[in-house]
């Protein structure tokens, strides 16, 4: 007895403790979370930077180009050894040399500064790709909490209705007790009880599953997080403001900037092709040393050369005209999908509003389901309703509420949406 006693009263302080250790988050600090944590984030974040590195190693092609060299050598018998009668001579058994020069680009068809143009063009597409992930990951983040939410709504409202049978069933019993009802009645309770505790189970196992889900999305234990339900069942939320002209909203979103983005690749890929069938002028110097004959040499010089690719004036024809394809591809799909994106922008907005009709019903359809229920249970009471009647006007007053839950979630879902594609 002692010993239950000791258990008893360490459960009573452990499970205090993990609850003080939870953090009931919000709707923002869940998406804040996840935007610090997800993957696909940092993975924008590594794509920036190879983009920025590519970007540091084009801006080379400006610089010079320095290289340097040496030989040495030693053989085992002179290389050059001349007898010529009455004399002879002979050299060049040992020697070294050694030279460094200098290659400076002067001109190159425009190649190298349109090389340079476009990595930063693919720095600027990387810094837009990760906005895309993170309005993509901010909105999943919203989802998983909904779906929390509506999970333990869902149970709430569940709750409810035990209460609710719980009461029906001692005021049955105590009626067959006193022969004013048959034990049918009791039995269809009792059925009513069974359905509710089978969707206990379910209830808690998705609330545990998704519990899991947002947890590992922003990154923290299962057991350290809760989330606080901002819903108050049968309440109509504001309508959020939204702007009417979607056309105007288009040149924000990070998807019209990613074409428009892709048009300035394909104009500087076409510049690039332009330039292979153009000459290259490249001023240079080098500076030399040698010791072959016994006697150190210092040399120097300078030179200019010019390259013209004259073959590339007939072969480079068809890679221009591929490219220039390419430009006219891009600028077509930038105006195709600024249409597209116009209406997807005019479709959140709508959605938006649709889901907050949507909510008004909900609460219109749970008034009227509270009516029902008590004007059954008045007339059960009267025995002029039966038990079946009574019990599926308490299972129409708690579909109402899981509607209004999922109406609500929804709701909020759409005004995430709408600001992903207007802000």
């Amino acid at each position: 007895m002692k010993t239950k006693r000791i258990i008893t009263l360490a459960m009573a302080l452990v499970i205090p403790l993990a609850l003080l250790a939870q953090h009931s988050y919000t709707a923002e600090e869940v998406s804040k979370m996840a935007i610090e944590h997800n993957i696909s984030v940092r993975t924008a974040d590594n794509q920036i930077s190879q983009a920025s590195e590519t970007r540091k190693d084009t801006y080379n092609a400006f610089l010079p180009k320095v290289s340097a060299s040496a030989i040495g050598f030693a053989a085992d018998k002179h290389l050059l050894d001349l007898n010529l009668g009455l004399a002879s001579y002979s050299a060049l058994k040992n020697g070294v040399t050694a030279g460094v020069s200098v290659m400076q680009p002067i001109y190159a068809g425009g190649r190298i500064s349109n090389g340079y143009k476009l990595s930063k063009y693919g720095e600027d597409a990387a810094r837009i790709q990760k906005d895309i992930s993170i309005r993509q990951v901010a909105y999943n983040a919203q989802r998983y909490f909904w779906q929390v939410i509506d999970c333990k709504e869902a149970i709430r409202t569940l709750d409810v209705s035990d209460s609710l049978l719980n009461k029906l069933h001692i005021d049955v019993s105590s009626a067959i007790k006193a022969g004013l009802k048959n034990r049918n009645d009791l039995l269809k309770v009792e059925l009513e009880q069974n359905k509710n505790e089978s969707a206990h189970i379910k209830l808690n196992n998705a609330l545990k599953q998704s519990l899991s889900l947002l947890a590992q999305y922003i990154g923290k234990p299962q057991t350290l997080i809760d989330i606080s339900s901002p819903i108050e069942i049968g309440k109509q939320p504001n309508l959020y403001t939204m702007e009417v002209s979607p056309s105007d909203k288009v040149e924000q979103r990070p998807e019209y900037k990613l074409l428009k983005k892709n048009i300035d690749i394909s104009q500087t890929n076409l510049n690039i092709e332009k330039g292979k069938s153009l000459p290259t002028l490249s001023v240079g110097a080098s500076y030399s040393y040698d010791n072959f004959f016994d006697k150190n040499n210092l040399s120097g010089a300078v030179f200019v050369t010019l390259s013209v690719p004259i073959s590339n004036l007939w072969e480079g024809g068809h890679n221009e005209k591929k490219a220039s394809l390419q430009l006219q591809n891009a600028m077509e799909t930038l105006q195709d999908n600024r249409e597209l994106l116009a209406i997807d922008i005019q479709k959140a907005h709508d959605d938006v509003i649709e889901a907050w009709q949507q909510i008004k019903v909900c609460i219109k359809s749970i008034t009227q389901a509270e009516e029902n229920l008590r004007l059954n249970t008045n007339t059960y009471r009267a025995g002029t309703t039966t038990m079946s009647d009574m019990l599926d006007a308490q299972a129409a007053l708690q579909n109402a509420k899981n509607e209004y839950i999922q109406a609500y979630a929804a709701y909020q879902l759409c005004i995430v949406d709408y600001k992903n594609k207007t802000e």
